[in-house]
């Protein structure tokens, strides 16, 4: 599994040059040496882009997993997954030996991910007033703090989860050709997750202590 940096079929490839079969013929014929078989997958249909914008970008399936029949044999059951691209030019490829089998993980949330929010500079001052004691400032606070959580950040993990999903979406519409509207909500999605990711990074740290 990894980058073949080839592709063996026209459908593999959008941009560039017009895909030539005799340009993997090594590749094929390692195939066929090893008797390897292309696991296929799921997700976007490319593994790699260019990046570049318009008419110059390119998008390839330079990635694959690949099994022999023995290996088949014992994971029959197996399937390959191009998770969408959020910090590189590539897909991740994830090989799931048992796709029935899932683990569910939970999350903890705490105080350090309220502070990362732009918005929690106000709620703090509009749950706490100049005259009232600060004792009860402090229950005003720890009692409308929790409904404040759900309605705003709500669960970091399950939010953090749709947007692979969504860029999944993405990722595969603009495998059928570039477009400004699909391109810049895939932007916007990829800082959404960054700003999530640095946010339970601060919340990891803070329950390692």
């Amino acid at each position: 599994m990894g980058d073949l940096n080839t592709v063996t079929q026209a459908y593999e490839k959008q941009g560039g040059r017009t895909f030539r079969l005799s340009s993997c013929s090594v590749y094929l014929q390692f195939i066929n040496t090893c008797s390897l078989i292309d696991l296929g997958f799921f997700g976007p249909p490319f593994t790699w882009d260019n990046g570049r914008p318009g008419a110059e970008h390119i998008h390839e399936r330079l990635d694959k997993a690949l099994a022999n029949p023995s290996w088949l044999q014992i994971y029959p059951h197996a399937q390959a997954t191009h998770l969408p691209q959020i910090y590189s030019d590539r897909c991740l490829i994830l090989v799931d030996l048992n796709p029935t089998q899932r683990q569910v993980r939970s999350h903890f949330c705490g105080l350090v991910a309220w502070t990362m929010y732009a918005d929690f500079g106000r709620f703090l001052k509009l749950s706490c007033t100049s005259n009232t004691k600060f004792k009860d400032n402090i229950s005003q606070f720890q009692a409308q703090a929790p409904t404040w959580h759900k309605n705003v950040l709500g669960n970091l993990g399950t939010k953090k989860k749709r947007i692979p999903t969504w860029l999944t979406g993405i990722q595969k519409a603009l495998g059928n050709g570039p477009s400004p509207f699909p391109e810049n909500l895939q932007t916007h999605l990829i800082l959404l997750y960054d700003e999530i990711s640095s946010m339970e990074k601060g919340i990891w740290a803070q329950w390692a202590f």
